[in-house]
């Protein structure tokens, strides 16, 4: 019973045989696709949850990544994140920029672009700027959860091969300390580059594709004005800044949809 309920299974050597004998007779084994990465390999695409969508008239594909974490990625319904999202969302610019970024992601790999593509949500806090990121991540990910700038330049590399194909939002770039740039100069060109940094116990290069969404009350791109033209162009096509007016009485929003009489109300719903 004690091993029973340590879901430890034991038959008899009669059953066991049983077994056995019903495991040589199968001869006919059916081919099925191992994906062991997230986003795309070849065409399927493997979300975090361990769902892969496979091509029709394919076999379907097995994850065996170990970065899947187990239903944690989604919940509820498409119906709902309709409802509940993208409908009260309608004619918002930044919000739908940051749902928008989300859905683009998993075409980076039809874009054409050598690298991957970054956007700074600045402005003041308490304007909504966390809150875009929780919108993208909705799309496929769990907005409950989001990796910030206190972990190591050497840390974010790594998770962000849990974002493969997907949008990478990191919360809290105001902690970075803009005045020598850098970490963050790194660390913006090597999320560019989707390239994962050689330690002791990294000897592989792990190459990416995500868009990056980070958020800071002021613009990387303000803080390299002693650089060259060339650096700062180069930085700003790898993190392009969006700002949130600051005078903008509903932060992020551009107005408030029928039945709410504040921002907060509206972000709470």
């Amino acid at each position: 019973t004690l091993l029973a309920h340590q879901k430890v299974v034991v038959m008899s050597k009669k059953d066991w045989a049983e077994v056995i004998k019903g495991v040589e007779e199968v001869d006919d084994f059916p081919p099925r696709p191992i994906v062991d990465r997230l986003g795309w390999t070849d065409n399927y695409f493997a979300l975090r949850d361990g769902k892969v969508y496979s091509p029709a008239r394919q076999p379907k594909a097995q994850l065996v990544s170990s970065t899947a974490l187990g239903g944690d990625a989604k919940s509820g319904t498409f119906a709902r994140w309709m409802k509940q999202i993208a409908e009260p969302l309608a004619g918002q610019s930044l919000p739908m920029v940051a749902v928008l970024a989300a859905m683009a992601a998993p075409l980076l790999r039809h874009s054409g672009l050598t690298h991957n593509p970054g956007l700074e949500l600045c402005g003041p806090r308490g304007k909504g700027k966390t809150l875009l990121l929780r919108l993208a991540i909705s799309v496929a990910d769990n907005p409950n959860k989001l990796p910030t700038f206190d972990a190591t330049r050497i840390g974010l590399s790594k998770i962000s091969e849990n974002y493969e194909d997907r949008i990478f939002p990191v919360d809290e770039g105001s902690h970075v300390d803009r005045a020598d740039g850098h970490f963050f100069q790194s660390f913006v060109f090597g999320m560019a580059s989707g390239t994962s940094r050689l330690t002791a116990f990294q000897t592989e290069i792990y190459e990416s594709r995500f868009i990056l969404m980070t958020t800071a009350n002021r613009s990387y791109h303000e803080s390299l004005s002693h650089l060259d033209h060339e650096t700062r162009a180069a930085a700003l096509g790898r993190l392009l800044p969006l700002s949130v007016d600051p005078d903008n009485e509903l932060g992020v929003f551009d107005f408030l949809p029928e039945g709410f009489t504040t921002s907060g109300e509206f972000a709470r719903n």
